[in-house]
């Protein structure tokens, strides 16, 4: 299932507001939230699902954007682009002190922010992409490792849009060549990623490896035909099963008979 990207739009003009809504809504981004101040936007996002926060400098209220972008750094992994049109250095520096995504400059184009959002989304899952890369911990070096922690979606590039792909809706992972493809009910996506990169983003007791180009959600898993080497998945798709990775999976899967 494809779910549209969450935008959360910050801005004190009520006009501008309306006039970002409607352009993001012609480019297939949802349009979460909608405010004029810090103080309602910050409370909005202890219960609401954001993925990316557009906000202005200059608020109404007695709180600003920056205020706003240092209380979102300090608990939400968010990605913020800066809509604003002060540009002088004191508004620059403070900006800059909350390590933004994006900034633009008013006034823009819609094709310039509309590509600014599908740059910031494709940096941000391939910064997480990186953070999730961490080698197992070898018993002769004094090192902890932090238990991964996986997102519930990743945001892909496709043609010339950023989509976020909700991962439990993933049936399959394939190989192509140079790339992976991660394989829902009604599309596929194609990621320049090894097999054994993409295997570290998803759940390791959700998805598992059934061939040496494939991995299956276990919770797709339709049926199993272990003599003719092949699963079935709730979509009628099949997936090869290699004798290696049968045999794993009988050690780590009781069966009854």
């Amino acid at each position: 299932m494809k779910d549209l990207v969450k935008i959360y739009i910050v801005e004190d003009a009520a006009i501008a507001r309306a006039s970002l809504e409607d352009m993001l809504f012609e480019h297939d981004f949802e349009v979460v939230g909608s405010s004029a101040k810090a103080e309602n936007v910050w409370n909005d996002l202890q219960t609401m699902e954001v993925d990316l926060i557009l906000l202005d400098v200059n608020l109404a209220g007695d709180k600003n954007g920056i205020w706003l972008a240092e209380q979102v750094r300090g608990r939400f992994h968010i990605p913020i682009i800066y809509l604003t049109a002060y540009g002088d250095q004191k508004t620059l520096n403070e900006v800059v002190a909350t390590k933004p995504n994006g900034y633009l400059m008013k006034p823009y184009q819609e094709a310039t922010l509309i590509t600014t959002i599908n740059i910031v989304l494709e940096n941000f899952n391939k910064n997480k992409i990186k953070q999730n890369k961490i080698n197992d911990v070898g018993n002769d070096l004094n090192v902890i490792q932090e238990k991964k922690k996986y997102s519930k979606y990743l945001f892909v590039k496709k043609n010339k849009k950023v989509v976020k792909i909700d991962v439990p809706s993933i049936y399959y992972v394939s190989v192509e060549e140079k790339y992976c493809s991660l394989n829902s009910a009604n599309s596929s996506y194609l990621i320049r990623m090894s097999l054994k990169e993409v295997m570290k983003l998803l759940p390791e007791t959700k998805f598992k490896q059934v061939h040496r180009s494939y991995l299956v959600n276990l919770d797709k898993i339709k049926e199993m035909y272990f003599e003719d080497s092949l699963i079935v998945l709730d979509n009628n798709e099949k997936v090869p099963f290699s004798e290696r990775y049968k045999s794993i999976f009988r050690k780590d899967n009781d069966i009854f008979y």
